[in-house]
């Protein structure tokens, strides 16, 4: 009997750890436009925390979207870059954050060319 409940108690502290990460998963989603304000697809949206070194690598869709769950929250780096690699935009800080679960991060490459700032709608 004591055997028994031992193995539901190391059971569960298992399932516990393994469920952890995923509680602390954040979505992050969005959409990548050209200077015409047209989607951008196949382009790489490229979230890196320079605090933990994390990466995250999201490829756009035919309409320009990516949509990725798993990001812990924070602050990053993003670089947005073509099919060919040559890259669009650089951003720095952009914050990623439970309380906006999902996150909608749209890059505006239109906008980012008249203000000479990449822009980001949040």
């Amino acid at each position: 009997m004591k055997k028994h409940i031992l193995i539901v108690v190391l059971a569960a502290m298992v399932l516990l750890l393994c469920v952890q990460p995923a509680l602390a998963a954040v979505r992050v989603r969005g959409v990548v436009t050209d200077a015409e304000g047209k989607p951008i697809p196949d382009a790489h949206v490229v979230f890196e925390n320079p605090e933990n070194g994390q990466k995250y690598d999201n490829k756009t869709n035919s309409k320009g979207e990516y949509d990725r769950i798993g990001f812990n929250p924070g602050n990053y780096n993003v670089t947005i870059t073509d099919k060919d690699k040559k890259v669009l935009v650089q951003m720095k800080n952009v914050p990623v954050s439970f309380e906006k679960d999902p996150n909608e991060i749209n890059f505006d490459l239109a906008k980012s060319r008249s203000s000479r700032q990449p822009v980001l709608s949040v």
